[in-house]
C-alpha cells in the first residue's frame, strides 16, 4: 500500500485526493479479484495496473494536469541545520523541480512516478508500459538528466 500511495502522490500531490484513489483502486481490485491471473505477473503488478488505469481515467476525465506540491508538504528544510538563506534557495530550487516534473510529457511523469513513487524495477515498469527494461532505463535516465540540468541552471541564476 505505501508503494501504492507513494506512486498516485507523485502524479497528483493532493494527499486527499489521493487517499481517494487509493480506495477507489483497492475497492476495483476486490471487486476484480477474479480476473487476477497469477501466470500474467504477480499481485502487485496487477494492482499497479489497476491503478495506472484509474489514474489516467481520472486526469483524462478532469482534464487536470499534475499540481504543484506546497510547500506545506515539502520536509522541514530548517531542521536541516541550514541558515534562512540556504534554506530558501533550497525550497526556491524544490518548487523549480516540480514546476519542471509537472512539464514533462504525460510518459516521462508516469515513468518518474512508478520508479520512485512505487519503487518499481525497470522490467516491472516496462511490463505496465509494454517498453523494454532498456528504453524504461534510457528514458529515466535522460528525464533525469533534463531535471538535474534545469536545477544546475538554477543553482547558477541563468535560470530564476
Amino acid at each position: 500500500m505505501p508503494r501504492l500511495f507513494n506512486y498516485i502522490s507523485y502524479r497528483l500531490r493532493d494527499e486527499a485526493l489521493v487517499e481517494d484513489m487509493v480506495a477507489a483502486i483497492c475497492e476495483r481490485a476486490v471487486k476484480n479479484l477474479d480476473r487476477y491471473d497469477p501466470r500474467k505477473g504477480g499481485m502487485d503488478a496487477w494492482m499497479f495496473g489497476i491503478a495506472r488505469h484509474e489514474l489516467m481515467r481520472y486526469l483524462r476525465d478532469t482534464r487536470r494536469k499534475p499540481m504543484e506540491v506546497s510547500l506545506d508538504r515539502l520536509p522541514d528544510l530548517a531542521a536541516a541545520g541550514a541558515d534562512v538563506e540556504e534554506t530558501a534557495e533550497h525550497a526556491h530550487l524544490v518548487r523549480s523541480a516540480m514546476r519542471m516534473l509537472g512539464k514533462l510529457d504525460s510518459r516521462d511523469q508516469e515513468l518518474i512516478a512508478l520508479r520512485y513513487g512505487a519503487g518499481l524495477s525497470s522490467d516491472e515498469i516496462g511490463r505496465l508500459l509494454n517498453l523494454t527494461p532498456g528504453n524504461v532505463r534510457v528514458r529515466l535516465h535522460r528525464t533525469l538528466e533534463q531535471l538535474q540540468q534545469h536545477l544546475a541552471a538554477m543553482e547558477g541564476g541563468i535560470d530564476g
